[in-house]
């Protein structure tokens, strides 16, 4: 089994909050947590820049210095990555951080199709009151990946988090 190398035994601790994962051809290849901490609950002392990715098919930290990320994904031979708490659909390459779009909300949730992204919203939440993003809202916006636009949305009234978008292709 895996875990990251920084946390020392496997327990019941929340202790970095690892927050999503993706799998390269069947087979696990990136994950998401909020930090890099050993101790338990330790991720919520610094949520708004502790924020990591780890390549778990070589233990390598891909970036540091995400907002709370999630939804780590590789379409098109590039990795992908939601920096939640900033709003922001990114791309990782050789530890560079690039945010392709910025939606408008904590981004949570994301899958592909074609040329586009579809990325999940959620307003703020009540128990990440230092992490806000402005006039977030809840729902799912699409972007254009080769542009970073936002060219389309669905808004939910009534609904404060999405955490999941997913593609099932028929």
């Amino acid at each position: 089994h895996w875990r990251p190398q920084f946390v020392t035994e496997d327990t019941h601790e929340d202790r970095c909050h690892l927050s999503g994962m993706c799998l390269d051809n069947g087979v696990p290849a990136l994950v998401t947590s909020f930090s890099k901490t050993n101790a338990k609950q330790g991720w919520r002392i610094n949520k708004n820049s502790s924020g990591l990715v780890i390549d778990v098919r070589t233990d390598e930290v891909l970036v540091e210095g995400l907002c709370v990320p999630h939804s780590p994904r590789i379409y098109q031979g590039k990795s992908w990555v939601c920096n939640s708490g900033k709003g922001e659909l990114c791309t990782i390459d050789r530890g560079r951080l690039t945010t392709v779009a910025r939606v408008g909300g904590i981004a949570r949730g994301l899958c592909f199709f074609g040329d586009y992204a579809l990325v999940g919203l959620s307003r703020n939440r009540h128990n990440f009151s230092d992490i806000q993003v402005d006039g977030a809202r809840c729902g799912i916006e699409v972007v254009a990946l080769k542009t970073g636009t936002i060219v389309g949305g669905l808004y939910f009234d009534g609904v404060d988090e999405v955490f999941s978008v997913l593609n099932v292709e028929r």
